[in-house]
């Protein structure tokens, strides 16, 4: 119903044993994207250290969607080191009409980066494409999400961190871009439409996803509550 929320419990038990060569200094796994194509489900997640470029995007895949169901870990997507442009987290894919998989990826630093992914969800070999920055702002931006809808491709992102957090858009007819905002602003130039700021009571709009749900779509996000202490 889109409203209430069960905790069904935990999909990956420990660390995939990987972690330990490519993130040695990671404490727990974040930042879940989940699709459904090509018979499976793919779960993509973050493992890195807070302020850190040496991170990773991991995939696991399942038959069944189910915490009881034997998910099988695929390892790392793709991953950044310390000196790296860019920073490989907070995964989100779009499986676009022609049957084709995108990973949008990235924070701060070089910006948002976005790659194809193969049928069975491990990213081809080609470059990832960068497809938003903000080189006058530090760099604040984070979080994106892509969407495909009136024959454009939509590229969400997250300004500022946490509280200062608000929700920006562009669009592109190419998955990899030029994105620009309403006023024809280059994303890779600091540009953005503003679509959800904060308001007196809800704080930090951001880290969004959009779902086609029954000829609707939804643009689901966290926010912080002022009147409930931040939750």
């Amino acid at each position: 119903d889109l409203v209430n929320v069960e905790e069904e419990g935990q999909i990956l038990q420990e660390r995939p044993a990987w972690v330990a060569t490519e993130v040695p200094d990671a404490a727990s796994i974040w930042s879940p994207e989940l699709v459904y194509f090509e018979g499976l489900y793919h779960l993509y997640y973050a493992v890195s250290t807070l302020g850190s470029s040496r991170s990773c995007i991991g995939h696991a895949t399942a038959q069944v969607l189910a915490v009881s169901s034997t998910w099988q870990d695929r390892g790392p997507v793709i991953c950044s080191k310390a000196n790296d442009e860019y920073n490989a987290i907070d995964p989100n894919v779009l499986v676009t009409t022609d049957g084709r998989a995108w990973l949008a990826f990235g924070s701060y630093l070089g910006g948002i980066r976005v790659a194809e992914l193969s049928a069975t969800g491990e990213r081809l070999l080609s470059e990832p494409v960068t497809v938003a920055a903000r080189p006058n702002a530090g760099g604040a931006l984070q979080a994106s999400a892509l969407a495909e809808h009136g024959g454009y491709y939509y590229l969400f992102v997250s300004f500022g961190a946490e509280a200062s957090h608000r929700l920006m858009m562009g669009r592109a007819t190419a998955i990899e871009g030029p994105y620009v905002d309403k006023s024809g602003t280059p994303l890779l130039e600091g540009g953005g439409s503003p679509l959800v700021a904060a308001d007196t009571r809800f704080r930090g709009p951001g880290s969004n996803d959009i779902f086609e749900i029954d000829g609707k779509s939804y643009n689901i996000y966290h926010a912080y509550d002022a009147e409930r202490n931040g939750a």
